[in-house]
C-alpha cells in the first residue's frame, strides 16, 4: 500500500458534521434494540448466594493478585472534577487495516488496539501496574474465586445511557456466547451476579490466577442495550456498534484504505484525553513516513531486514528517539499433527528442528535484531521462560540420522527420503507471499537432509483463513504476545478450548500431561510453584514440538520526540499481552503510570 501523506489523510478522513462515516461498509442504520431495563435479577447466568456480602468474603489491601481491594484515588474518581488539557493535541499513528473497530469485527492482534479507544475495559495496566479502569474498587474473597467489582459513579455510555452492573454481566455472558478474536476465558466463570446497580461479582469455578490482571483487562464492556437482540454480532457495522465507555469517538473510517480517526470525549470520565485527535494512517513504508513527517510515531518491521544504516537517520537525529526492547513475538513453523503421518511423528519434527540453524535466520533476516526460537514457546524475554529446555541446535548430521534410524530413507538415490510407508518425504508450507524469505531458507535446510518442502505463498487474508481451518500440513505463521501471562500463551496448545478460532493454535495437538499441567498452574497462585509447573509445560512442548519458533524479533517504536516523548512498553503488554508501545492509557493520561491526565 502506498504511503497516505498528511494532506491526503485530511482528505480521506476529512470530519462531517452529519457524524460518523463509514467508508466502503455501505449506510449506517440505528440500532434495533430497545433499552432493557435495569433488573436486580441474574443475567443469564446461575444466581449464587444472597445479594449480602458471601461468607468467606473480605477487603484486604494488596497490589498483586491475591485478596485485594483496590481503589481509584479521590483525584480519579468519578466525582471528582475531569481534567482538561490545556491545549489540542494530535497523534498520528502508523497503522494498517485492522477492520470494523467493534469488539465483533475486529482482526486479532493490531485490531485491539483502534477497538480500545472505545470500549474500555473494568481494570487496565499501564507501565506499573493495573489499574482500575471503569471500576472504582474490586474485592477478591478468601477462596480467591468471586471478584466483586464496583462501577464508578456517573458512568455514561457515548449514547448518553447510564453503564450499570447489568452491562457489565451482559458484557461476559454475551461475548462468552459470541467470542471475540481474542483469548478471554470466560468458560472459568461459574456465575455472575448483580448486586445493585453498580455492584456486580463473578464467581469462578475455580482458582484462577490471571483472572483479574489478564481476562478482566480483556474484556470489552458493551451495552446491553444495544446488542441484546443482535445475533450475528460479526454483521453488525453500524453506528450503534461503535457505542461504548471509550474516551474516544470513531469520527472517520475508511475500510479500503485502512484509516481510523478518532476525537476525544470531552467528557470521558477520566477526564478529557491528553490526546484530542488520533488518526492511525496506512503508510507503505514508516521510515520514510517518519522522515517525512506523514505520522508522528510507528513500529518498522525488523523481520524486514533492518540494518543499522537503514536507522542512522533516526538513531543520529535528536529529533527522533527509538524505543527498543527483546522481542515478544515470533515466526514459527507449524505441524498439523492432526494430518496424520508424517506430520504427527515427533522424530520427524525433532529431524527438522536439528536441520534448521536458528542463529542463521536471525542473522540473516533480521540483520542480528532479534534472538532464535525457543522450541519451549515463551520468548526469551518473559520472566515465565525455562532456559533448560531441549534447544536442538544445529546439526544436520543428526538430523540425517533421526530420519534414517526412523524408515525415512532415500531407497531411489534422487536426493528425496522415502516415508516408512515409501512415500516421497514431500511436504508443503503455506506462508506469507509478502514475506517469502523465512520460507525459503526454510526450504533450503530442509532439502540438505533429503526433505523436498514445497512453498505454497498466501495473502493475509487466505494464510489466516487456511491457518484458521487447520487447512495445512505445515504453515509459517507470525504471532504476538509471548511475553504476556503464560496461561494465555500456552492457550493454543489446549485441545479443549473452544470459542473463537485462532489462526495460531496447534492444530491436532492434544497431549493430557501438557493439559493436566496446564489446569495446575491456572490454579496455582503462589507465584514460585506456578513457574515450576510453567517450566514443565516448557518441557513438553519442546519435547513434542508441534511448533518451532525460529526467532524472535527484537520490537522498536521510532517517534518524533517533539510530539511525544513519554511512550513506553508495557511489562507482560496490555490487554493480556499485547506487547505494543502504543498503549491506550497513554493516550488517554500522557502519563507512564496513574490515572490523572497531564497537562
Amino acid at each position: 500500500m502506498p504511503a497516505v501523506t498528511r494532506r491526503q489523510m485530511l482528505r480521506l478522513l476529512g470530519v462531517s458534521s452529519a457524524g460518523l462515516i463509514v467508508a466502503g461498509c455501505g449506510p449506517a442504520t440505528q440500532p434495533t434494540a430497545a433499552p432493557v431495563a435495569p433488573t436486580n435479577a441474574p443475567v443469564g447466568v446461575p444466581t449464587v448466594g444472597s445479594a449480602s456480602t458471601p461468607p468467606g468474603t473480605v477487603a484486604r489491601t494488596s497490589a498483586a493478585a491475591t485478596a485485594t481491594t483496590a481503589t481509584a484515588t479521590p483525584a480519579t474518581a468519578a466525582t471528582a472534577a475531569p481534567t482538561t488539557p490545556a491545549v489540542d493535541r494530535t497523534i498520528r499513528l502508523a497503522g494498517g487495516s485492522f477492520g470494523y473497530p467493534s469488539p465483533f469485527a475486529m482482526t486479532r492482534g493490531g485490531g485491539y488496539l483502534p477497538m480500545s479507544l472505545l470500549f474500555d475495559t473494568l481494570v487496565w495496566r499501564d507501565a506499573e501496574k493495573v489499574q482500575p479502569w471503569l471500576v472504582r474498587e474490586w474485592t477478591i474473597s478468601e477462596d480467591n474465586r468471586t471478584y466483586r467489582f464496583r462501577l464508578r459513579d456517573g458512568l455514561q455510555w457515548a449514547d448518553g445511557q447510564p453503564v450499570t452492573a447489568d452491562d457489565a454481566l451482559f458484557s461476559a455472558e454475551y461475548i462468552a456466547a459470541n467470542p471475540i478474536p481474542w483469548t478471554i476465558r470466560l468458560d472459568l466463570i461459574e456465575a455472575g451476579r448483580k448486586i445493585d446497580d453498580s455492584t456486580f461479582e463473578f464467581r469462578l469455578k475455580e482458582t484462577y490466577a490471571p483472572f483479574l490482571d489478564n481476562d478482566m483487562a480483556s474484556l470489552p464492556i458493551i451495552p446491553r442495550h444495544i446488542w441484546g437482540e443482535v445475533k450475528d454480532p460479526t454483521k453488525k457495522q453500524d453506528e450503534g456498534a461503535l457505542i461504548g465507555t471509550g474516551p474516544y469517538r470513531l469520527e472517520r473510517y475508511d475500510k479500503e484504505q485502512g484509516a481510523y480517526l478518532y476525537a476525544a470525549r470531552p467528557d470521558y470520565y477520566l477526564g478529557r484525553p491528553y490526546f484530542t485527535r488520533v488518526e492511525m494512517v496506512p503508510v507503505g513504508d514508516i521510515l520514510l513516513a517518519l522522515l517525512k513527517g506523514d505520522v508522528d510515531a510507528g513500529s518498522p518491521d525488523v523481520s524486514a531486514g533492518l540494518t543499522d544504516e537503514t536507522l542512522a537517520p533516526f538513531t543520529g537525529d535528536p529529533k527522533f528517539g527509538v524505543l527498543a526492547a527483546p522481542g515478544e513475538s515470533t515466526t514459527a513453523l507449524y505441524f498439523n499433527v492432526g494430518k496424520g503421518a508424517p506430520y504427527d511423528d515427533p522424530n520427524l519434527r525433532h529431524a527438522v528442528a536439528y536441520a534448521i540453524q536458528r542463529d542463521d535466520l536471525v542473522k540473516r533476516i533480521l540483520q542480528g535484531k532479534g534472538k532464535p526460537g525457543n522450541p519451549g514457546w515463551l520468548a526469551p524475554s518473559s520472566p515465565w521462560v525455562n532456559p533448560n529446555v531441549e534447544q536442538y541446535p544445529y546439526d544436520p548430521a543428526k538430523a540425517k540420522g533421526i530420519l534414517a534410524a526412523n524408515g525415512y530413507l532415500d531407497r531411489d538415490n534422487d536426493g528425496v527420503r522415502e516415508t516408512p510407508q515409501g512415500q516421497p518425504l514431500r511436504l508443503e508450507m503455506i506462508l506469507s507471499s509478502a514475506t517469502p524469505r523465512p520460507g525459503e531458507l526454510v526450504r533450503d535446510a530442509l532439502k540438505a537432509i533429503g526433505i523436498d518442502l514445497v512453498l505454497r505463498p498466501l495473502d493475509a487474508t487466505a494464510l489466516r483463513q487456511q491457518a484458521t481451518a487447520g487447512n495445512y500440513t505445515l504453515a509459517l505463521i507470525g504471532l504476538s504476545g509471548l511475553g504476556g501471562d503464560p496461561d494465555f500463551v500456552m492457550s493454543f496448545f489446549d485441545s479443549r478450548l473452544t470459542g473463537a478460532q485462532l489462526f495460531t493454535k496447534a492444530q491436532g495437538y492434544r497431549n493430557p500431561e501438557f493439559e493436566a499441567t496446564t489446569d495446575q498452574q491456572r490454579q496455582t497462585l503462589d507465584p514460585a510453584r506456578r513457574k515450576e509447573l510453567v517450566f514443565t509445560m516448557q518441557d513438553i512442548l519442546a519435547r513434542d514440538l508441534a511448533v518451532l519458533p525460529l526467532y524472535y524479533p527484537d520490537r522498536l517504536f521510532i517517534y518524533n520526540k517533539h510530539v511525544f516523548d513519554n511512550w513506553y512498553y508495557t511489562p507482560g503488554g496490555w490487554a493480556g499481552g499485547n506487547p505494543g508501545a502504543v498503549n491506550k492509557a497513554v493516550l488517554v493520561t500522557g502519563q507512564k503510570t496513574g490515572l490523572t491526565v497531564r497537562s
